[in-house]
């Protein structure tokens, strides 16, 4: 776009987060603004292809972004996997049986299986979840809450930490048997840790 000032004419760039295609723009209107989930950190574009799209696992829904600060990560239990998205729409639910623990997922694949015992019955879980104690979880379908009564003369007790014996390992830590000392796993992992084998 070109102005004049006291006599002398300076042609000046369209900010960023704009971009113009054709000649002779006598003011910033011909400047256009890069569309919701595009951004141009540059000045002086000259074409709507100047305009970079989020990357997949965010969107934007504003026009003329000058950076990608615009571009929002997908919250968690949703997947973003087409990169320009322009609203929270472009954002898919994990599927049920399925969640997403942290934001910015960009594929499906980000969706994980709830582990045996644990379900998630709604779209877009951010967590599995257990049957509550006294409960226990019949069936292996993790889109389903099938928790059931524990039967007189019977119990089950969430833990943090299931059996040793149930527990698979890599490795031993300061000598000690497996299972005990600190070659043990902690904090519902199914696999315990060590610094040599």
């Amino acid at each position: 776009m070109c102005s004049s000032d006291l006599g002398t004419a300076a042609c000046q760039l369209c900010p960023a987060g704009k971009y113009s295609t054709s000649a002779g723009n006598s003011d910033a209107s011909g400047c256009i603004d890069c569309g919701a989930g595009k951004y141009v950190a540059s000045e002086g574009s000259d074409s709507a292809s100047d305009c970079i799209a989020c990357i997949a696992g965010k969107y934007a829904t504003t026009v003329g972004a000058s950076s990608d600060d615009a571009c929002q990560l997908c919250v968690a239990g949703k997947y973003a996997p087409v990169a320009g998205g322009n609203s929270s729409d472009a954002c898919i639910d994990c599927t049920v049986g399925k969640f997403a623990g942290i934001a910015g997922a960009n594929s499906s694949s980000s969706c994980t299986d709830c582990r045996a015992g644990k379900f998630a019955t709604a779209t877009g879980s951010t967590a599995c979840v257990e049957c509550d104690a006294g409960y226990y979880m019949t069936g292996m379908d993790p889109s389903i809450a099938n928790c059931t009564p524990c039967v007189p003369g019977t119990f089950y007790q969430r833990a943090l930490n299931p059996a040793e014996a149930s527990r698979t390992y890599s490795s031993i830590f300061q000598n000690d048997a497996i299972g005990t000392g600190l070659a043990q796993s902690m904090l519902d992992s199914v696999q315990a840790w060590s610094a040599r084998s």
